[in-house]
């Protein structure tokens, strides 16, 4: 069983730099809180498989646009991450933020001294999509 989350010992991630330069400031507010929110992580410390609503089922994609800024509409900020193929909805209805739109902090901007762990595509798990596209 892996350890629970805390804010020590989760992975720390960034936008990827050609995602940063595509994205709205609207929705890079919103990927930004998909990475940085312990709430919107899964217990590896990956950013979390989300449902459109809560459902009564932990944190759902509308609750997160809501908490990156509530003037934001979360279809258009959806839409906008799926037509650039940084989102990808499954057939459960649940939304995975693809691996190519964030990568590791680096050192210098974590303020810690050592990268955090790679994972390698058999280690991704549910991210090995990715690498086949």
């Amino acid at each position: 069983m892996s350890p629970r989350l805390s804010r020590e010992n989760h992975p720390h991630w960034q936008l990827s730099e050609l995602v940063g330069t595509l994205l709205s400031t609207a929705a890079q507010k919103v990927v930004s809180t998909w990475l940085s929110d312990l709430r919107f992580r899964d217990a590896e410390g990956e950013p979390a498989l989300l449902p459109l609503a809560t459902g009564g089922q932990g944190e759902g994609f509308i609750r997160l646009v809501a908490l990156a800024d509530r003037r934001l509409t979360p279809a258009t900020v959806l839409d906008e991450l799926l037509c650039l193929g940084l989102v990808e909805r499954h057939d459960s209805g649940h939304l995975l933020l693809r691996r190519v739109a964030y990568g590791p902090l680096k050192p210098a901007d974590a303020g810690f001294r050592q990268q955090p762990p790679e994972r390698t595509v058999f280690q991704a798990g549910k991210r090995y999509n990715d690498f086949n596209r």
